[in-house]
């Protein structure tokens, strides 16, 4: 494997720069005599078509979840906004100590409160 790596970055010296090590280190490491130690291994592997290729397929698949995560969430929104524009509609009781709301920026009267709201909300 490490012979493939070092022909995918270029060379022995290429290798020695990415590892930080002598370049007769990576020599060393390509007869097989000492194992190569992880964090150099794993720098050349980062380093390498193979490593980009792979953070590549990650941010891809983080983007698709990300994107999947919003939709769910504007599905959610849409479904309350509909369950609160029904509450508000059969709430339409008149009382006197119905609350005042804002919706937009701008308050409610209290006697056109749910009927508004109701509105407000179903054209949202």
């Amino acid at each position: 494997m490490l012979k493939a790596l070092v022909d995918d970055l270029g060379g022995v010296d290429k290798v020695a720069r990415t590892a930080g090590v002598h370049v007769s280190t990576v020599r060393r490491w390509l007869r097989a005599a000492p194992p190569i130690p992880k964090a150099s291994y794993q720098a050349l592997l980062a380093a390498s078509s193979w490593g980009r290729a792979d953070r590549a397929v990650m941010a891809y698949n983080e983007r698709r979840t990300y994107l999947a995560c919003i939709e769910a969430q504007r599905r959610e929104i849409e479904q309350l906004r509909h369950t609160l524009a029904r509450l508000c509609a059969l709430a339409d009781t008149g009382a006197a100590n119905w609350p005042v709301y804002s919706f937009g920026g701008s308050a409610l009267n209290t006697a056109t409160a749910p009927a508004t709201a109701a509105t407000a909300l179903a054209t949202a």
